[in-house]
């Protein structure tokens, strides 16, 4: 990956070289490398070609930082290096420019944030198999109880026939086929009880679903709602096939515009006033930016200080002044601490956005948005940088 602002690259030694000399992405050579230092008994080949040079590039990122080699200094130095994460590049890059030293305990504590992410992924993940399974039990027990209902009436009907007759043999099996229909009777019934469980549990999994993609702290949708929305919207943009139709379809698409908003010199408001002041700002702003971005943007917390914003409908320069004016109106708002009464100051963002041209998918759509954030941070913060495609 390479820096989107060349002119602001620091020295070689800095941690912004090394990502500008990263050409290729490769998974694997960071797996190798942490092999290499878990299991000292097992010998590799040394990687050939790019691979080397991104083993490279890694080493010097931790050593121009004086980092300690470990599966998370390892794993934040090729998230850098080749560009996979998008956050990880800009907070970096910002603490460079700000004069801050790039620590383990700092790349520990985003590793830990990520680590909870992933978790929560996984859970939602959980929820939506659970789900799927619960629907599918409740359609075989209602499958079943048909069955089963329909057996035990053709069984009665059979019995009425037979005992019309007369005789000691019909007679016994005119009390076989009567213990048959109350054994399908109750199986019935059972399997009722089946299908309203079922139903139950598949309701229960559903609302936890819905609550797993929602932000608790905010009550905006999470991380991963948001990307999924995105999809959906790319989805619906570009069509399902690529034809003469669907590409006149896709020139005439309603346009989709990607953001990212973030909360200016957030961390001084914890250090000075505590975590709960931050939640409340985190809160206040979150709601501001639901109630004045429009009924088109939809928004969620992409996570930390972080907000992600999806404009449907809007071209860029529409895009642009709705969040603009957001940004402003926040400006003009003032906060207090609530236990000692004094204000907290001006709560200011800076935002990057981004228009989605056909084609592009959602990871080039993002990218985009999050160079134009860390450019609005660069230019003074307090600012929204739009980026043509």
């Amino acid at each position: 990956m390479r820096d989107p602002h060349p002119s602001r690259q620091a020295a070689p030694t800095t941690a912004s070289h090394i990502a500008g000399r990263a050409a290729v992405q490769a998974p694997g050579a960071i797996d190798r490398l942490i092999g290499m230092f878990s299991s000292p008994a097992v010998v590799e080949e040394p990687p050939q070609g790019h691979d080397e040079q991104l083993l490279a590039d890694i080493g010097q990122f931790l050593s121009s930082h004086r980092l300690g080699v470990t599966p998370a200094t390892l794993r934040a130095a090729h998230d850098f290096v080749v560009g996979s994460d998008l956050t990880l590049v800009r907070k970096v890059r910002e603490r460079e420019d700000a004069g801050q030293r790039i620590t383990q305990p700092w790349i520990e504590g985003l590793t830990a944030q990520g680590r909870r992410t992933n978790e929560r992924q996984q859970n939602e993940e959980l929820l939506h198999d659970l789900e799927q399974q619960a629907v599918a039990l409740e359609h075989a027990a209602k499958s079943a109880s048909t069955a089963t209902s329909d057996y035990g009436d053709t069984l009665e009907q059979g019995g009425n026939r037979i005992g019309e007759g007369k005789g000691s043999d019909l007679d016994s099996l005119v009390d076989l086929v009567q213990g048959m229909v109350r054994h399908t009777r109750t199986l019935h019934g059972k399997l009722i009880e089946t299908e309203e469980r079922a139903g139950t549990m598949r309701r229960d999994l559903d609302k936890a679903r819905r609550q797993a993609a929602q932000d608790h702290l905010t009550g905006l949708p999470n991380r991963r709602a948001f990307a999924t929305r995105l999809e959906l919207a790319i989805r619906e943009n570009d069509g399902p096939a690529d034809d003469g139709d669907t590409a006149h379809a896709k020139h005439n698409a309603p346009p989709i515009c990607v953001g990212f908003c973030d909360i200016d010199h957030f961390k001084q408001f914890n250090d000075t006033y505590g975590h709960d002041t931050g939640d409340r700002v985190l809160r206040e702003v979150a709601q501001h930016l639901s109630r004045t971005t429009g009924a088109d943007c939809y928004v969620a917390r992409h996570g930390g200080e972080e907000f992600a914003l999806l404009f449907e409908g809007l071209a860029l320069d529409d895009a642009h002044r709705h969040l603009d004016q957001s940004r402003a109106s926040m400006g003009e708002r003032r906060l207090k601490d609530r236990r000692t009464g004094k204000e907290l100051g001006m709560i200011t963002f800076s935002a990057g956005l981004t228009q989605r041209e056909p084609g592009v998918p959602a990871s080039d759509v993002l990218r985009l948005a999050d160079e134009a954030l860390y450019a609005a941070k660069q230019q003074g913060r307090n600012r929204i940088v739009a980026r043509q495609p």
